[in-house]
């Protein structure tokens, strides 16, 4: 119970995107990890943590934090090589990091078809689409994701960042929108919408 409850609590930091709570968020992972050595999510948990502050404002990029996810990831499919959790977090590290489309692709698809309800397979694989240019196969994937967790912060901030791509700024305001009166401190919704509001100023410039 104890390895479950600190797992929860990890994920409600993490979920914050924040660089100020990551550090929030290993210690509850940390602590689920020592209550059950055995609990594979609480070692997705530090890998997709560490994963997040590499190379974020108040974390510095470094082979360190990377070298602690891959440490992390490999543990929890050693412990249960079935969860698709750590498979999408596989994917992450090869298409985000390394620039291997391939195995990103893979290992993606294999996270979903282990895991087809487990929200950050479906919310990462679509970012990963957005970045290969599959925008309508992308907001397939989000729209999963937002039928798991409807009041995902995350999930409908990073949808509008597709709006944008696809030059639909004020969908991805008003998206943006509704992600602040669910969450009014989500700053990265407020970064979002600044940067939303720009490109449509320069758009009607032109």
């Amino acid at each position: 119970a104890l390895a479950y409850r600190s797992y929860l609590l990890g994920l409600h930091y993490w979920n914050k995107r924040d660089d100020n709570t990551y550090a929030d968020a290993i210690t509850m992972f940390k602590k689920s990890a020592e209550a059950d050595p055995h609990y594979a999510p609480a070692f997705v948990g530090l890998a997709d943590t560490y994963l997040l502050m590499h190379g974020s404002q108040g974390h510095p990029a470094s082979e360190d934090s990377l070298s602690l996810a891959r440490t992390a990831v490999e543990k929890a499919t050693e412990i249960d090589p079935s969860l698709g959790d750590a498979h999408a977090t596989l994917a992450m590290i090869a298409g985000s990091y390394y620039f291997d489309w391939a195995t990103a692709e893979r290992e993606f698809q294999t996270a979903i078809r282990l895991s087809p309800n487990y929200l950050t397979g479906h919310h990462w694989y679509a970012e990963f689409l957005t970045m290969m240019g599959k925008f309508d196969q992308s907001e397939t994937e989000f729209e999963v994701a937002r039928n798991l967790d409807p009041a995902s912060s995350i999930i409908l901030t990073d949808l509008a960042q597709l709006y944008n791509f696809r030059k639909n700024y004020q969908r991805s305001i008003d998206m943006l929108d509704e992600v602040l009166k669910l969450d009014p401190s989500f700053h990265l919704a407020h970064d979002r919408k600044g940067y939303a509001l720009m490109l449509i100023d320069r758009k009607s410039v032109v």
